[in-house]
């Protein structure tokens, strides 16, 4: 049995009380704020230094540990987090909540303007020690809406359901546009299709990689795992690492942004050898000191001897 935290309190107390795990909201909010620029509602709060708000959910898990939040009216939010592991938050780029709290319920692949940035994401998801959570339809590529909804019978708990979520989300959506919940064309809209295109092919056969690769060189050696460090590269661009419980190093490197990065040698593992790049090339790339735009690389090193001077 397993007991997973929904919290936006960022109580992490709460993870060493019984509790496995929390969805990681902040993880969430900073990755749709890079790849969408989306300011209203919470993600006003993540609309400053979001790189560096993404390197702290990286290497600690939450973002907020007792910070203000201009989302909770400046009050501080959260509690010290870095000495979790990272199997005690869950990274989601999407759920229920994210996509049926808007107004005409977008999922990211009609939201994010460049594919190749969320399939970045989506690598920097599966790849890293985090549990990932996928929401139908993100393994084929849905475009299908994902609206509020809901079937009262009774006429009067419809109409406060309906005037309720309007005003609850005035600020963050245009609430004149938003569809009646318990409207059935409101759930018809909101049916996955299970399209058999190319398109979809092409999804599914993106996420079965990286969930084998994940499988493969991550999952067995969750146990133990702790993240090393993990630094700010450019804008939209990260690099973190981890010591996974084989005593292997896990490196992500991250960039979200339009731009090529120019990355230090210092930056590179010599001993590492990557195990996936989202962009055909990218690996030989990162060699020569280069982050190609809207790209995840993933490698290992083997696990390090100590030397006769770190046993002193």
């Amino acid at each position: 049995m397993h007991l997973v935290l929904e919290n936006d309190d960022n109580t992490a107390s709460l993870l060493q009380q019984g509790f496995d795990a929390q969805w990681n909201d902040d993880i969430h909010h900073v990755v749709h704020h890079l790849l969408t620029g989306e300011t209203r509602g919470y993600y006003s709060a993540y609309e400053r230094r979001p790189t560096e708000k993404l390197a702290r959910a990286l290497a600690q898990g939450f973002i907020y540990q007792g910070e203000p939040s201009p989302a909770h009216g400046g009050r501080p939010r959260g509690e010290p987090s870095s000495m979790l592991p990272p199997t005690s938050f869950v990274f989601f780029l999407q759920n229920h909540d994210q996509i049926g709290n808007r107004a005409h319920g977008e999922r990211l692949t009609t939201l994010a303007p460049q594919q190749q940035a969320l399939w970045a994401a989506i690598a920097l998801q599966l790849l890293s020690p985090s549990i990932p959570l996928l929401f139908m339809g993100e393994e084929h590529g849905a475009r299908t809406p994902f609206l509020y909804f809901t079937s009262f019978a009774d006429p009067e708990l419809a109409a406060a359901v309906r005037a309720g979520r309007r005003a609850e989300f005035a600020g963050f959506h245009h609430e004149e546009e938003m569809p009646d919940p318990n409207a059935e064309e409101t759930w018809e809209r909101s049916r996955l299709l299970q399209p058999a295109n190319e398109e979809a092919r092409r999804w599914r056969q993106r996420y079965r990689q990286l969930l084998t690769l994940r499988r493969e060189h991550i999952v067995p050696w969750l146990p133990g795992a702790t993240c090393e460090a993990a630094e700010v590269l450019a804008k939209g661009c990260v690099v973190a690492c981890w010591v996974l419980g084989n005593g292997c190093r896990l490196t992500i490197y991250c960039n979200l942004s339009d731009r090529k990065i120019d990355v230090a040698p210092g930056l590179q593992d010599p001993e590492a050898t990557a195990f996936y790049e989202s962009t055909q090339g990218a690996a030989a790339a990162l060699l020569v000191g280069i982050m190609p735009e809207y790209c995840t690389i993933a490698g290992v090193s083997p696990a390090r001897v100590p030397d006769e001077e770190d046993e002193e």
